[in-house]
């Protein structure tokens, strides 16, 4: 694998529920404890870039409610210097 793959990830991709441990991110040292068996290597690597895709979309959602939040203060008549000012920012 040229590009890092987070296998962790990528099992709870497929699994939220997987209890499991991993070692050095070394699909070889994952010690399964849930029912059933390891997804296999070439499905981990194959939900990894909605794993990216799920991480984006969440750093944009905060970023759209840090936005309407901000809009909200200022429908307000307030700032980032007011919340600040409040302990708040």
């Amino acid at each position: 694998m040229s590009e890092y793959i987070d296998l962790a990830k990528c099992i709870l991709q497929i699994d939220p529920a997987a209890q499991f441990s991993i070692n050095a991110n070394d699909y070889e040292q994952i010690n399964w404890f849930s029912e059933g068996q390891v997804p296999a290597k070439v499905d981990l690597i194959a939900v990894w870039p909605q794993v990216l895709a799920n991480e984006q979309a969440k750093k944009d959602e905060a970023i759209a409610k840090k936005t309407a939040a901000i809009a909200k203060l200022e429908a307000l008549g307030l700032d980032l210097d007011d919340l600040k000012a409040l302990g708040l920012g």
